[in-house]
C-alpha cells in the first residue's frame, strides 16, 4: 500500500512529476482546509482516534488490521484519506511512520539514547525508552526483534 502523494503519476494526460510537485501544496493546503470544516468534525475525530492508537512507528500488518477493524479496503482510497489525515502515515517497508511527528527518527533516538546512557541496557530499559515516546509496549517489543534483525 503506497500512499497516494508516493504513486508514481502516470505521464497520459500531461500529467507529469513536475505538474503533481508544483501542484501538491495547495492541494495539501485544500484538503487541510476541508478537514477544518465542520462539515468533515467527523472525520477529523476518526483520524485523531486513528492517530492515537497507531502511535509514531508501527508494522505495516497493524495498520491494516486497524483500517479492516473500522471496516474499511485498507488498500481505498477511503483508507489512504484517514491514514493521511492522520498523520501523515507513510510506508516505510514493512512498517509505517507518522511523517508529522518524525516516528522513525524518534523511536531510533529513544533507542540511541538509552544506549548512551548505558552501554549495555536491558530489554526492559529499551523498552521503557520506546514505551515512554508513546510507542505501544507490544510494538516496541516488535520494534526491538527487528532492529536485531535489520528489518525495521
Amino acid at each position: 500500500m503506497v500512499p497516494p502523494a508516493e504513486r508514481p503519476a502516470p505521464a497520459q494526460g500531461g500529467c507529469r512529476v513536475q505538474w503533481v510537485a508544483r501542484h501538491l501544496p495547495r492541494a495539501e493546503a485544500r484538503f487541510a482546509e476541508l478537514l477544518d470544516d465542520p462539515v468533515h468534525a467527523e472525520v477529523r475525530e476518526q483520524a485523531t482516534q486513528l492517530a492515537d492508537r497507531l502511535g509514531l512507528y508501527l508494522p505495516a500488518a497493524t495498520v491494516l488490521s486497524e483500517l479492516q477493524r473500522l471496516g474499511m479496503d485498507p488498500h481505498g482510497d477511503e483508507a489512504q484519506v484517514l491514514l493521511h489525515a492522520a498523520g501523515p502515515y507513510l510506508r516505510r517497508g514493512d512498517w509505517f511512520e507518522n511523517a508529522a511527528v518524525d516516528g522513525l527518527q524518534q523511536a531510533a533516538t529513544a533507542v540511541d539514547e538509552a544506549f548512551a546512557r548505558d552501554p549495555a541496557p536491558t530489554s526492559d530499559a529499551l523498552l521503557h525508552a520506546l514505551t515512554a515516546i508513546g510507542m505501544p509496549l507490544v510494538t516496541a517489543a516488535v520494534y526491538l526483534r527487528s532492529a536485531r534483525t535489520g528489518a525495521a
